[in-house]
């Protein structure tokens, strides 16, 4: 089994959501998963590297739901595997 690499723990998720760019697009994205200093997401659309998304996430715990506003860049961006042609999955960097 191959050692796990990462700096900050993953943890799924299932949520939809708008990202805004830099350019001014509107993007619909699906959470994969989340961690301390990013996400990965699945959309229909190819996001170039660097480009600067804002978004709102939905969460809830037992005090109910919120949204959170959260900025980033896009740090990684490929197709999706099979079973999703046409797809992406997107790797947002948070910004401090």
């Amino acid at each position: 089994m191959e050692k796990e690499r990462r700096r900050r723990k993953r943890f799924p998720i299932s949520r939809t959501f708008e990202l805004a760019t830099s350019d001014g697009e509107i993007v619909q994205a699906r959470g994969i998963n989340l961690s301390e200093g990013g996400m990965m997401c699945q959309t229909d659309t190819d996001i170039p590297l660097g480009t600067y998304v804002i978004f709102q996430l939905p969460v809830s715990d037992e005090k109910g739901a919120k949204t959170v506003r959260c900025e980033g860049t896009v740090l990684r961006s490929c197709a999706a595997g099979p079973g999703d042609e046409g797809k992406f999955h997107i790797v947002i960097d948070f910004n401090d």
